[in-house]
């Protein structure tokens, strides 16, 4: 038998079949001319072509490109197969603000890279003094754009940067952006940086290792005009690792009143082990007139010098903090900076923590006011709702005095954990196929204590790869307080290659928060051997025609004992496009498919063969 790998035919099958009516809507980007010293003018010539799907294919080496800029995109799909590298070119990036990839005005653009790498030369960049204006990939005024699995490393600025033209003759801002699964390392300022943005969905994408110049933050949230809008913004399921300056900054300085109230929410998100003498969760904001709440919803912070600070005026912005769990900083647990003098009037605040839990074991306080003023204007509407403190050692708080009756102070402290017995389990396989996912559940004995958060931070390892066979996993869970368990789910991606049987396990990592008695969670990682196939004997057995066809293909097998038949039809990318049940001798519709090659699939025979529509 004979088995062909369907990434290896899908380099084949989106080739150009003409016609009198309609014409193929995809294209291999390679057909523009790749070079392997620089393939730019291929790049940029299949993108701003006019088939709908461009494909960058994979080549012996990377794609080498030079700064590019593309604007005006509409109702663009670019896939970029696994292993593809999209690097910038050896010093073509010396001027400012050349960007590897930047997107302008464009509407309706999907960009795919599962397995594919956006790459630059950082380590160039740096002697330059405008280094931090060399950005992986940057959105300016666009709308309904999906980005997809990259790894995004080595910029000399950000990662990812998300804004729009100040013009009057364009819209001000990005507009309904989803980033997934994307891995940003090594960037000189930010991981991503958002300046002016609506309806963004940031979901499971890691931040990690920001070094070079300020902020060096896994995220900063810094509008710098009145008229930037950072408004329905979520993350879920994020991590922040490894930066320099911190992993999530909120730093809105330049919205006034006039601005549109601030509004972002991170939901499961996971910060751990950003710089010395930084706050793992930056929020700051001096000015009275930036309206809006940002919120923290079962959310964690490891490690690090701070988990929770900075300077904030009380009737300015809210921030709430709900359910969420700081772990083991080596300082203060939250900070304030108090930058207010009473000349002012104005009391920092306006922060909330509602059944949040901080274990740690130093003797530093686990609430802190510093004034960096001789005079302070106070403290209002800062609300610890029970908010529970388990250290050995007897730590106590700082509110830094002047309070106002609109402060709540309910911490309840412990010098050990409440007895917590927490356990794990993981469903037992991830299916390609048929899109089965696999759900890891966490859990808590009924008889712990259930009246603070607890979190479960937790390793994979195995020959499974995060955003190339499921999406990527936050490394922790949460169970909120008043609950006995909680779950997150592996999302198995679907492709179109052949792979044999992978395996990842689950491990939970011991923690003094909570007693473990189970073995690591084992989990099957399988593709049903989607592969197609040529082999006589069975080709003699089953017959498609006509082939090519425009309107019908008929299907016939001459075993009598087989009644009917699963039929699956796949395009080019791996796609289901039909999925039928036949008879012999029926006649199954094509007629609204584009044009191209796809392949058709028995399911009950393993069988799967080509066939052009014209």
């Amino acid at each position: 038998m004979k088995k062909m790998n369907l990434l290896t035919i899908a380099l084949t099958c989106l080739i150009f079949f003409p016609s009198a009516k309609t014409y193929a809507t995809s294209v291999l980007a390679s057909t523009f001319g790749w070079n392997a010293t620089d393939a730019s003018i291929a790049f940029n010539t299949a993108i701003k072509s006019n088939y709908d799907t461009v494909i960058i294919d994979l080549q012996v080496s990377d794609w080498i490109i030079k700064p590019t800029y593309i604007d005006s995109l509409y109702n663009k799909t670019i896939i970029f197969q696994p292993g593809v590298n999209l690097v910038a070119k050896p010093g073509a990036f010396y001027e400012t603000g050349a960007n590897l990839l930047r997107i302008n005005e464009s509407i309706n653009v999907t960009i795919i890279g599962y397995g594919a790498t956006l790459r630059m030369q950082k380590s160039e960049y740096i002697a330059f003094d405008d280094s931090q204006y060399r950005f992986c990939l940057a959105l300016y005024s666009c709308t309904n754009v999906k980005i997809y699995g990259f790894k995004i490393m080595d910029s000399g600025g950000d990662g990812v940067y998300i804004s729009g033209y100040q013009s009057a003759n364009y819209q001000k801002y990005s507009d309904n952006i989803l980033l997934k699964d994307l891995w940003c390392d090594n960037h000189f300022r930010q991981g991503i940086s958002l300046i002016s943005v609506q309806h963004l969905k940031v979901e499971r994408c890691w931040f990690t290792n920001t070094n070079g110049t300020a902020p060096q933050a896994g995220l900063d949230i810094e509008p710098y005009l009145p008229t930037h809008r950072i408004v329905d913004v979520v993350f879920d399921k994020c991590r922040f690792t490894g930066n320099e300056g911190g992993g999530i900054k909120v730093i809105p300085f330049f919205l006034d009143s006039t601005s549109l109230p601030l509004d972002v929410t991170f939901n499961d998100c996971y910060v751990a082990d950003n710089g010395i003498n930084r706050y793992q969760i930056g929020i700051s904001g001096d000015s009275s007139g930036i309206t809006g709440n940002v919120t923290f919803n079962n959310c964690m912070t490891d490690g690090g010098t701070y988990a929770v600070g900075g300077s904030k005026l009380a009737n300015g912005y809210k921030a709430y903090f709900n359910d969420c769990v700081f772990r083991n900083p080596s300082d203060i647990v939250v900070n304030f900076d108090d930058y207010t003098a009473s000349t002012d009037g104005i009391p920092n605040g306006g922060v909330s923590f509602t059944n949040c839990m901080a274990i740690y074991n130093t003797t530093k306080r686990f609430f802190n006011v510093w004034h960096a003023n001789a005079a302070s204007a106070g403290l209002d509407d800062v609300q610890f709702n029970n908010f529970t403190v388990i250290n050995p050692n007897a730590v106590n708080y700082n509110d830094g005095g002047d309070i106002t009756p609109n402060c709540v102070f309910d911490f309840h402290k412990y010098t050990t954990p409440p007895a917590t017995e927490v356990a794990y389990t993981l469903g037992n396989s991830l299916v390609e196929c048929d899109t089965t996912n696999s759900v890891l559940s966490f859990s808590r004995t009924a008889s712990s204590d259930n009246s603070f958060p607890i979190a479960l931070v937790y390793a994979i390892s195995g020959t499974g790869i995060q955003a190339l066979d499921y999406s990527r996993m936050p490394g922790f869970e949460i169970i909120p307080k008043g609950l006995y368990s909680q779950m997150d789910t592996f999302l198995v991606l679907r492709d179109a290659i052949s792979e044999a049987i992978k395996q990842d396990t689950v491990a939970i990592i011991s923690s003094q928060d909570y007693s473990l008695t189970l073995s690591p969670q084992s989990m099957v990682i399988e593709d049903c051997n989607f592969v197609a196939t040529e082999e006589p004997n069975m080709q003699n057995k089953v017959a498609i025609f006509p082939n090519p066809s425009s309107e019908s293909i008929q299907i016939q097998w001459d075993d009598p004992a087989t009644i009917h038949q699963a039929l699956e039809i796949y395009d080019c990318m791996g796609r289901m496009v039909v999925d039928v049940f036949v008879q012999n001798h029926d006649l199954v519709d094509i007629a609204g498919l584009p044009n191209g090659i796809y392949f058709v699939r028995l399911k009950n025979r393993q069988f799967v063969t080509k066939v052009i529509k014209n």
